[in-house]
């Protein structure tokens, strides 16, 4: 099991990645959207209550069962009867899995899943600071008006990844774009001053240069990465 790692965040109003799409006959689809803004593991479990919540995809008493294998890194899509699965947007994609399938009791992962990526030891990361910008207005009279336009916590994290991840997940896609959860370890409460071990939510805006741990057999590569502190 993963003792650190990072999931991007799925937004409930963002057609990208709030719906799955199923159906039990390849013909009745019913989309499963998301009812609240959530992490992928969180995400994947409201998909599956509410798979076991709708009367279509449950007319033959049937049950589904959607799991995260951290070790192995796939997703899983199950049920005690056939189902079909299309994507209407991305979400498919971000599960590693085909963009259609079924009939089938079950699918795993055939490739990346691009929503999580557990990491070689625990994540590094400076204090949250301050990071603001002001504008400073000044009249010929010299009366002067200093006005806040942006406000944010910056937060420096570091930390290692298999250097085969480095192109898949740290040069582009969605989990260091948009909104990231960091885990520092298997800690579930918020970040704060007296909790460091928590988690903590950020937008990434930043990738500096990977460096290679040791000789370059040892494919252990140290990311550092800028963020916002979300709220």
């Amino acid at each position: 099991m993963a003792t650190s790692w990072i999931e991007c965040w799925h937004k409930y109003d963002l057609k990208s990645t709030n719906v799955l799409r199923l159906s039990t006959d390849g013909a009745t689809w019913v989309d499963l959207t998301l009812t609240a803004d959530a992490v992928f593991t969180d995400a994947l479990a409201e998909w599956e209550t509410l798979a076991n919540a709708d009367a279509t995809l449950t007319a033959s008493a049937q049950t589904y069962t959607f799991s995260f294998d951290e070790d192995a890194g796939t997703v899983t899509l199950a049920c005690d009867a056939n189902f079909y699965a299309e994507a209407k947007y991305d979400e498919l994609t971000l599960m590693g899995m085909p963009s259609s399938f079924g009939p089938t009791l079950s699918q795993t992962s055939t490739g990346t899943v691009y929503a999580f990526l557990a990491l070689e030891g625990r994540i590094d990361f400076d204090m949250p600071e301050a990071l603001e910008q002001t504008t400073l207005r000044e009249w010929r009279h010299g009366r002067k008006d200093a006005v806040v336009t942006s406000y944010a916590r910056k937060v420096r994290a570091r930390f290692w990844l298999n250097t085969s991840d480095w192109a898949t997940y740290a040069a582009g896609g969605p989990l260091l774009n948009g909104k990231t959860r960091i885990h520092c370890t298997t800690e579930t409460t918020a970040f704060a001053l007296g909790n460091i071990d928590g988690v903590l939510d950020v937008h990434p805006y930043k990738i500096e240069a990977g460096e290679t741990l040791g000789d370059s057999d040892e494919a252990i590569t140290r990311l550092t990465i800028l963020c916002t502190e979300a709220e």
